[in-house]
């Protein structure tokens, strides 16, 4: 963001979980995000006009946000000048994404970001029936990560196993929960914006099979994309490497220089 700002863009960050918190609840998301856009161009002080050029930029969770809203942008709000949008570590969907739940990976230490996704999603979606499928002690985890951050959660759920919380079979078995997923899941329409995608090949949660696949349903569908498979590092690292590709994708976009003001020692 101090980077964005260093070139002079205007920087709109989106609550995009919403007042209930609702983490993975992507179509929710991709409006707050929308909609927040939409705030900031009638802001009077601002400056902003209706030709205002907008670039979308997200990763992990945010990039879910990101191309939800990319997504949504031609049906829900047509009027954003949305010039590109940049996602990386891209959560396409949780229902093919071993990684993400399966015993035989559970034991990462990203775990806490699916038990967030779980509790956040079926805050929006009630036919998610979370409680009545945990153990008591499964309960009792849920309701001490039910107000966390991210970072929270990271910090305090490493290496989760969801078969010691669970009374049933896994966790894409709890009632309502696939069906919300794949309600939320990515590419289930074609953005008209230019799109940079990258991500980790090492990404110990999120597959890159999985974001290739995703990559190659765009590029069916006629949308203009470029994708990087960032091959040094893993999910948590390629947040911070990817930022200079992202931001010079942006800056393309704008048709803007990508020198930055001199950094304040």
């Amino acid at each position: 963001m101090v980077r964005a700002l260093r070139r002079g863009w205007a920087v709109v960050t989106t609550d995009y979980t919403g007042p209930r918190h609702a983490v993975a609840a992507g179509v929710l998301a991709a409006r707050f995000v929308l909609d927040g856009i939409r705030a900031a161009l009638v802001f009077e002080p601002a400056g902003f006009g209706a030709t205002t050029p907008i670039g979308l930029w997200g990763y992990s969770m945010g990039a879910q946000a990101t191309l939800c809203a990319a997504e949504q942008h031609p049906t829900y709000a047509p009027e954003l000048n949305i010039v590109g949008a940049a996602a990386g570590g891209i959560p396409v969907d949780p229902t093919t994404s071993t990684r993400t739940f399966d015993d035989v990976y559970d034991g990462s230490i990203l775990s806490g970001i699916p038990l967030g996704a779980c509790i956040g999603i079926s805050r929006e979606y009630p036919d998610v029936d979370l409680h009545g499928a945990l153990t008591p002690a499964g309960q009792a985890m849920v309701a001490s990560a039910a107000e966390m951050s991210a970072e929270q959660l990271l910090l305090s759920f490493p290496f989760l196993h969801w078969s010691d919380y669970l009374t049933v079979p896994g966790v894409l078995e709890i009632p309502g929960l696939r069906a919300a997923f794949e309600a939320n899941r990515l590419g289930q329409a074609s953005p008209t914006t230019t799109m940079y995608l990258y991500h980790a090949v090492r990404d110990q949660n999120l597959p890159v099979a999985d974001a290739d696949r995703f990559v190659e349903t765009y590029r069916r569908q006629g949308v203009d994309v470029t994708y990087r498979r960032l091959r040094f590092g893993e999910h948590v690292l390629v947040a911070l490497t990817g930022v200079p590709s992202a931001l010079r994708f942006l800056s393309a976009r704008f048709g803007t220089a990508e020198q930055t003001r001199p950094e304040r020692r």
